[in-house]
């Protein structure tokens, strides 16, 4: 059996997942998420990226059987294309939220403490001291009660925080705890200090924060999205940001990757390449958890992880 790889770096932590794939027998093929090799028409299975798997380039996969995806998000891929020619579609669930969490956290105490500034004003023989805040001071507000809010809430425990708002469209999860509050997308928005994202792409969020919200928001917001890209109008948060010196925000995601377009412009905004959940132990534990979706669909008949 043929599988394609198309996901890079593949294996570089670890070489178990292309062990196993030996082991089992698959012939692989390894491409990278740019460029995908032109004969298609003979791979069973893709162990996917975030290549964009629409209905174009999957139809090009005549025997494909499972698309495993090394992450949890999907918005990449036709789902409709994949139902309708029975293509199983698996993900790695469970294992990215204490890293993309770190990140956060990261994004969190860095601005607050102002590291960045501090940092560069010394390296231009600056010596300049501010008042900065401790995190307890901020309402943090949090869209999306996931598998990444769980292990941040357990993150932000120590830190005494007063006030933590909550939206989310399942309710089977809340917390039950006294600083916890739950509310509508309106007051959220309205008022939150800090504005923590994390929800996935679909076609309902996609441009969810955009002015509508941003003309409601305080004008000292700290926005952190590590989510997808697509959730935020790119073009609305710079004005917002423009307008506004005081607000911030921290993106680990953006709309075309690696394009950051005129977000590069702004000081009050800090990047990172997509690396939320890019560590050597959760990357490890993702390749090799896709490549299991894959081995357990294929030769034992058996699927985990199945996105229905």
């Amino acid at each position: 059996m043929k599988v394609l790889i198309a996901t890079s770096p593949f294996a570089s932590q670890s070489k178990a997942p292309l062990n196993l794939l030996k082991k089992h027998k698959f012939n692989i093929t390894l491409a990278s998420e740019k460029k995908i090799p032109k004969n298609l028409d003979q791979f069973e299975a893709i162990i996917a990226g975030v290549y964009n798997f629409d209905v174009e380039t999957l139809s090009k996969f005549k025997k494909l059987k499972i698309l495993s995806r090394v992450g949890i998000g999907y918005d990449n891929v036709d789902l409709n294309y994949l139902r309708k020619n029975n293509i199983k579609l698996t993900i790695t669930p469970n294992l990215h939220g204490y890293t993309v969490s770190e990140l956060i956290l990261t994004f969190l105490l860095a601005k607050i403490r102002n590291i960045l500034p501090f940092h560069q004003d010394l390296k231009n023989k600056k010596w300049k001291r501010e008042i900065t805040y401790n995190l307890k001071d901020y309402k943090v507000g949090i869209m999306g009660l996931g598998v990444v809010t769980q292990k941040l809430l357990n993150f932000l425990h120590p830190f005494q925080i007063k006030e933590i708002l909550i939206n989310d469209i399942e309710k089977k999860n809340f917390i039950k705890k006294k600083n916890i509050k739950y509310v509508n997308k309106q007051k959220l928005f309205k008022n939150s200090d800090i504005l923590i994202i994390n929800i996935p792409s679909s076609k309902k969020n996609r441009n969810l924060i955009r002015d509508k919200y941003f003309s409601i928001m305080k004008k000292n917001i700290f926005i952190v999205n590590t989510s997808r890209g697509d959730l935020i109008n790119e073009k609305d948060l710079f004005k917002f940001l423009k307008k506004n010196k005081n607000a911030f925000a921290a993106l680990d995601v953006f709309k075309n990757e690696p394009n950051l377009g005129h977000l590069r412009r702004l000081k009050n905004i800090i990047f990172t390449p997509h690396i939320a959940s890019h560590t050597s132990n959760t990357r490890k534990d993702m390749e090799l958890q896709a490549t299991k979706n894959i081995i357990s669909y294929l030769i034992h008949r058996k699927l985990i992880n199945q996105v229905k």
